[in-house]
């Protein structure tokens, strides 16, 4: 399972699925994969002469390899940099807590004028309106990226505060780690 030779792993990235924790728990694993994914996404398209290795490729050879999310600890960055044949290895964390929910409601009324010929009284007024509800879940997210290389050396490690509060935030936040990142290319 991946390639020993260390010329042959020159340029190429493996992203990792991330860890991902909501409210103190970890959650389940297509969460981190998704994640893995979005990563890889935002560095495709700003890989310049580094050659990004597909999720589903780490992920495969990640399983032969028998690393799992349980044992993946026991393991060297430089390690899992010859399992999976690449020069850099990046691994990130993203924690999302809850922190408030609102409610907003919006009244919105409309009176008119109504000649009601029955009952003989012209002033009388209706009134017509709409009432919209609306919920949502604000949630404080950090996303740590780190990036090591095949000698199992760290050549980025950080972590950010997002800026946004909705669930999905850590995409922004992501691709503001990746910028300032050694392998992404403008």
């Amino acid at each position: 399972a991946g390639n020993d030779a260390a010329g042959s792993r020159d340029n190429k990235v493996a992203v990792l699925p991330f860890s991902v924790v909501r409210d103190g728990q970890n959650t389940a694993d297509e969460v981190g994969v998704r994640v893995q994914n979005d990563c890889y996404v935002l560095l495709t398209k700003h890989a310049g002469e580094l050659s990004i290795q597909d999720p589903r490729t780490t992920n495969a050879q990640l399983f032969k390899a028998g690393v799992t999310k349980e044992n993946v600890k026991g393991y060297t960055m430089e390690d899992l940099c010859k399992i999976l044949g690449v020069e850099y290895v990046l691994e990130g964390m993203v924690t999302l807590n809850q922190t408030t929910q609102t409610s907003t409601t919006t009244n919105t009324y409309k009176a008119s004028d109504s000649k009601d010929n029955k009952s003989g009284d012209k002033d009388k007024k209706k009134a017509s309106g709409t009432t919209f509800a609306t919920s949502s879940i604000n949630y404080e997210t950090n996303v740590s990226l780190n990036i090591y290389n095949d000698k199992g050396n760290s050549v980025f490690s950080q972590m950010r505060k997002s800026f946004w509060n909705d669930q999905d935030a850590y995409k922004a936040t992501l691709e503001y780690l990746l910028k300032r990142s050694p392998v992404y290319r403008k």
